[in-house]
């Protein structure tokens, strides 16, 4: 932080004491929306079912590098999906040695009912932010998300 200007670094510290308690009050959004779905999955397995509804028929390496977890965490992940009727293994029809994951109906209608609670939070947070600045929060948002994903987590 050398070289930045006392009201920078004043800036960034209150940012970073922001970032932690958003943080906070998100994922208890996130936790309070898992549990009324009433299902009993983990947070892990809902965020999979996510990635998987938002992009079907993955490979499990895909799947993986989409969720930033090893490969061996995932299909530990998807093998417990299965068993719980929420995902399912096909096959390609190229090379039947790939398969390819995806949902089930289950799967799809727990998608579906997660995705409006995400609406839902979306909401909570617009109701913070007065109509005029939305759009500048959302491309700020949509910068730090692009950005993000352009590097390696943050040290």
């Amino acid at each position: 932080m050398e070289g930045k200007s006392n009201e920078l670094q004043d800036h960034l510290s209150e940012l970073s004491e922001l970032l932690v308690d958003f943080f906070n009050i998100f994922h208890a959004w996130e936790e309070e929306a898992i549990s009324s779905l009433k299902t009993k999955l983990t947070i892990l397995e809902v965020h999979t079912i996510e990635a998987l509804g938002r992009r079907p028929a993955l490979k499990m390496r895909k799947l993986a590098e989409i969720m930033e977890i090893s490969t061996p965490s995932v299909t530990a992940v998807v093998d417990k999906l299965e068993k719980k009727g929420f995902a399912r293994r096909q096959t390609t029809p190229t090379d039947r040695r790939v398969f390819l994951i995806e949902l089930t109906k289950k799967g799809m209608e727990l998608f579906e009912k997660h995705t409006d609670q995400h609406k839902n939070m979306a909401d909570r947070v617009l109701a913070c932010i007065p109509e005029d600045k939305v759009p500048v929060f959302v491309e700020t948002l949509r910068n730090i998300v692009h950005k993000s994903s352009d590097t390696t987590s943050p040290s």
